[in-house]
């Protein structure tokens, strides 16, 4: 890995542990095992480390989750290998900052102070939330053209539902000991499956065959 990047991968790890505000280039050069003066060879000042991080932590996740995705599997595979790529770098972000895979870190804290001292990120964060939502909303037409997906669905109001719903289960995952997001990917899986299904008779994403009826409208918040 060079320098550069790091210095990046320090970085992210001291703003995710004490913000921007209280971030050490110090502490980030010992980190990389360079001296402070030579993180200048590669960056102007801490804003621009700030912006350089943000950038590769949304680009990582980006690739991450755009992997997983392919037409040629069901969307109902393709659903559970987004929400797991999404669940697991949040605990690897954890992880980076010291903290425990099964306590995610709060993904949402950190670009909101990012937003707080650079408006000018609003642009790249953006960005990396009109991708997430693209991908859901491929995976949700994919499923309705296949017929697993009720058709009834609007798939853009729809991928923005989910996103909202799985990032506030990582936030609270994270401050709230009785929930741990991994162990419950399971039955979280299944339980979004039986209510965007096309079928009365259907199996979960781990083939436990169950039977229920759908509601007439999809309603996260009254599901949990």
């Amino acid at each position: 890995m060079h320098t550069k990047d790091r210095i990046v991968r320090a970085a992210i790890k001291n703003f995710l542990n004490y913000g921007y505000e209280k971030a050490s280039l110090s502490t980030i050069a010992n980190e990389v095992g360079i001296k402070k003066p030579s993180i200048y060879h590669h960056f102007k000042n801490k804003d621009a480390i700030f912006e350089a991080s943000i950038d590769y932590l949304l680009c990582s996740i980006e690739e991450k989750v755009d992997l997983p995705y392919d037409k040629e599997h069901s969307a109902r595979r393709n659903l559970e290998q987004f929400f797991n790529a999404i669940i697991e770098i949040n605990s690897e972000l954890s992880l980076l900052a010291g903290g425990h895979f099964d306590k995610p870190y709060d993904l949402i804290a950190l670009l909101r102070t990012s937003l707080t001292h650079f408006p000018s990120l609003q642009a790249r964060i953006n960005i990396y939330y009109d991708g997430l939502a693209s991908t859901l909303e491929k995976i949700l037409k994919q499923g309705q053209k296949s017929g697993e997906i009720r058709m009834n669905l609007d798939p853009q109001l729809l991928s923005l539902e989910m996103l909202a719903w799985l990032e506030g289960l990582c936030m609270l995952s994270g401050v709230y000991s009785k929930i741990s997001i991994n162990t419950l990917r399971k039955k979280l899986y299944d339980n979004i499956w039986d209510m965007i299904y096309e079928s009365d008779d259907t199996k979960g994403f781990f083939g436990a065959k169950k039977k229920r009826g759908l509601p007439k409208t999809l309603s996260l918040g009254t599901k949990w």
